[in-house]
């Protein structure tokens, strides 16, 4: 006797295949889509996991209230996000909270951000640059979050993430960036340095600058990169005394030796690849 085969199941099964694959897709698509939270955001800059994006403002009893859009000069943006420098604890010393290339783009994104936005939006970004690790003998890559707007003639940078290591393989979606908040003050374990000449501090991860007190006039470091040249006050760019620091004049072979021996013990511990550590050996070598 022959059993006739059970159609319904077999077109159930055929109509469910395309609205499978269109969900798969969605997931993976997905997968490369930073997170920043349960607001909707319109991306304005995007790589990998790093961006800028516009959201709601967050709301918090007593915030400052924002008066986007506004205009501002980024000449005079990057000058002051030059000099915001980060201690990690302190009695260390300060080193740059943004490289020139986190300096670049979030100067970049602020201006044409706050241009657009609405008094009831503001930015948010999560950026990664090679900052130094391991006394000064390498780099890796850390991410600094942070939250901008713009009120009563000053630009607020609120910081979430400061300099923090990036895991290998690490999921997004369960661990994304964080930017920084309005009400609860980010745990950093130091604080950042700002000129007194460009603003202040609210909370010790709420900074409040002045961008009009920076001249678009600049002077060139000699890293060939621009430092600000301050209102009545002149400054020299920070680069040549970091250099004057990490590298002091009268420590001599005795200063090169030492550092080629922590290099070495670095090497051994498996704290450094291979490839850093000729590059840095092939550095120390080069100030002989």
């Amino acid at each position: 006797m022959n059993v006739a085969t059970p159609v319904v199941p077999r077109l159930i099964a055929s109509r469910s295949l395309p609205l499978l694959i269109a969900v798969i897709i969605g997931l993976c698509g997905c997968a490369h889509q930073p997170t920043i939270g349960s607001a909707p955001a319109t991306y304005l800059w995007q790589s990998d996991d790093q961006f800028v994006a516009l959201v709601p403002t967050e709301q918090q009893p007593g915030s400052v209230p924002s008066d986007h859009p506004v205009s501002l000069d980024q000449d005079r943006l990057s000058g002051t996000l030059a000099t915001l420098e980060w201690k990690e604890s302190a009695d260390v010393k300060p080193v740059r909270l943004l490289t020139d290339y986190e300096v670049s783009i979030l100067a970049e994104q602020i201006k044409s951000g706050l241009a657009k936005a609405t008094p009831g939006e503001e930015l948010v970004f999560a950026l990664v640059g090679n900052h130094p690790a391991f006394m000064g003998l390498a780099k890796r890559p850390k991410v600094t979050t942070g939250r901008v707007f713009h009120s009563q003639g000053r630009v607020n940078l609120i910081l979430g993430m400061v300099h923090e290591e990036l895991g290998k393989n690490e999921d997004r979606r369960l661990q994304p960036f964080v930017p920084g908040s309005r009400g609860a003050p980010a745990k950093l374990a130091g604080s950042v340095i700002v000129l007194p000449e460009v603003g202040e501090k609210r909370r010790a991860d709420w900074l409040v600058i002045n961008p009009a007190a920076v001249t678009p006039k600049t002077q060139t470091s000699l890293g060939g990169t621009t430092a600000p040249a301050i209102d009545a006050v002149p400054v020299a760019s920070p680069e040549p005394e970091r250099r004057k620091r990490l590298n002091p004049p009268d420590s001599g072979a005795k200063r090169i030796e030492e550092r080629l021996l922590l290099l070495n013990g670095l090497k051994e511990k498996g704290l450094v690849t291979d490839e850093e550590y000729r590059e840095k050996r092939r550095e120390i070598l080069d100030d002989l």
